[in-house]
Formats: structure tokens, sequence, C-alpha cells
């Protein structure tokens, strides 16, 4: 059974990568497959990998109080 493909620290550092593309809103396909090709995935993970982020975003949003998102 094959082991995994990149350390944990290497997958963190996918991930922030493709956070800031998003923040900046530089999150397109070409941006995908530089991003795939750098880190030697498939666009797919880095589809996937944004959707996790997406979603952490969101239970975070949801996370906040009235005032907290008031304050925002």
């Amino acid at each position: 059974m094959p082991g995994r493909k990149h350390t944990a620290e290497q997958v963190e550092n996918r991930k922030h990568v493709i956070e800031e593309c998003m923040i900046r809103g530089d999150w397109t396909l070409s941006r995908q497959a530089q991003i795939a090709k750098s880190y030697n995935v498939s666009t797919a993970q880095v589809r996937k990998d944004g959707a996790q982020i997406r979603r952490e975003w969101a239970s975070e949003h949801t996370a906040q109080t009235i005032d907290e998102v008031r304050s925002d």
C-alpha cells in the first residue's frame, strides 16, 4: 500500500498559497494549474483544497456572534 505523497508541511504550504490566491481574487483555472504543477499534484487536488478552505471560512463565519459580525 503506497504511503502519503507529501508531508503535512508541504500540504500546509500548498494550502497557504491557495488561500492567499483566493483572498487576492487570483483563483483562476490557469493559477490553479500553476499551483498544481509547482506542488506536483493534480488540479483536482488544488480545487479540493480550495473547497476545504471555503468550508473552513464558512464555519468560522457561522461561529461568530452577532456583535463580532457587526464589528467586522
